[in-house]
């Protein structure tokens, strides 16, 4: 599994369902745009394998793959209060 997807994936039980969430986001085009619009981060993958070659000797590739799974951890799945990814660990509904 790539570094950059194992520095963001939270630990144990909810692996499974987090990477739904990233397959899920990848394949939304109002996700990417607000991610987008948060970031500036305009990186579209490559559609022809020189533009593939440069994304890969630039590293832009993985440097979205990066910025975007920190922007979707922190705005759309959710963080523990140390900033690592929720993993269902930490109580977030406490109850009146």
């Amino acid at each position: 599994m790539n570094d950059i997807i194992k520095k963001h994936m939270p630990d144990g039980y909810l692996q499974n369902a987090w990477l739904g969430l990233v397959n899920f986001a990848l394949g939304s085009d109002d996700i990417l745009a607000h991610f987008r619009a948060d970031t500036g981060n305009n990186f579209q993958p490559a559609s022809t394998a020189i533009d593939k070659m440069i994304d890969e000797a630039t590293g832009s590739e993985i440097q979205f793959l990066d910025d975007f799974l920190g922007w979707l951890n922190k705005n759309r799945w959710g963080l523990n209060s140390d900033g690592s990814p929720y993993d269902g660990s930490e109580e977030v509904c406490r109850g009146a």
